[in-house]
């Protein structure tokens, strides 16, 4: 699924393909959230 979205995006760096493709393997383990950031925080590449 992710192969299919990267290979869809042309204008990704390098970088930003490596690091899209590098979510193909999922990450089990517990994870502790520290803190929230609030909305203008928040920044998106879309």
């Amino acid at each position: 699924m992710v192969d299919g979205f990267a290979a869809g995006r042309k204008g990704l760096t390098a970088v930003d393909r490596e690091m899209l493709l590098g979510w193909r393997e999922p990450v089990d383990g517990i994870f502790e959230v520290q803190r929230k950031e609030h909305k203008e925080g928040m920044r998106s590449s879309c």
